[in-house]
């Protein structure tokens, strides 16, 4: 068999994967990575804030919660158990977020390289970014590890306070008690 001369290619240093990269494909994959970076930073700021919203969006009820739903009034245990876990969830969530901050510096780190016009061979672009997407994943695994917690709870939660509702409609209404509806105030 005839000897082919080697493959000319970029090696990257953690994977030590020799790619064959066509010299304009390369071209165009550098170019591409300033605005990459610019998409993960935006990214990773909406990220952290959409999770920041969503365990802090139950927390003004709380206080009315604790108020309506007393130590001895009906269905306290599960509207306690209810926020007791949307507090665990936040408190969890935060505890994800110095992932997202080491993201963001690995980001910004690279981001410099192109403010500064220093250049950086195309092998440890990848190694950099494929490190702020493993931060970004890490985050994502706590985050949802939290969740899937959280909906087992509240699954919970949601059966033991919706069993008065569905005895309700079973019973039709009717009796002395005005419908539900009318009971409660819409948001």
């Amino acid at each position: 068999s005839a000897l082919r001369p080697p493959r000319q290619g970029l090696i990257c240093r953690r994977s030590m994967a020799t790619v064959a990269v066509d010299p304009s494909e390369a071209q165009r994959m550098e170019s591409s990575f300033e605005p990459l970076l610019a998409t993960l930073c935006t990214t990773v700021a909406g990220a952290q804030d959409a999770v920041s919203a969503l365990g802090a969006a139950p927390v003004p009820m709380y206080d009315h919660l604790q108020v309506v739903f007393a130590p001895d009034a009906p269905y306290s245990r599960p509207v306690s158990l209810m926020c007791a876990t949307l507090r665990d969830f936040d408190s969890g969530a935060k505890h994800a977020n110095p992932y997202l901050a080491q993201a963001q510096q690995l980001a910004e780190d690279l981001r410099g390289h192109f403010d500064s016009k220093a250049s950086l061979a195309l092998p440890t672009k990848w190694e950099r970014t494929a490190g702020i997407l493993s931060k970004m994943c890490r985050y994502y695994v706590e985050v949802f590890e939290a969740s899937g917690r959280l909906a087992d709870v509240l699954r919970s939660v949601a059966e033991q306070l919706a069993i008065p509702l569905a005895e309700e409609a079973a019973a039709g209404a009717g009796g002395d008690r005005a419908p539900l509806a009318a009971e409660v105030p819409p948001c």
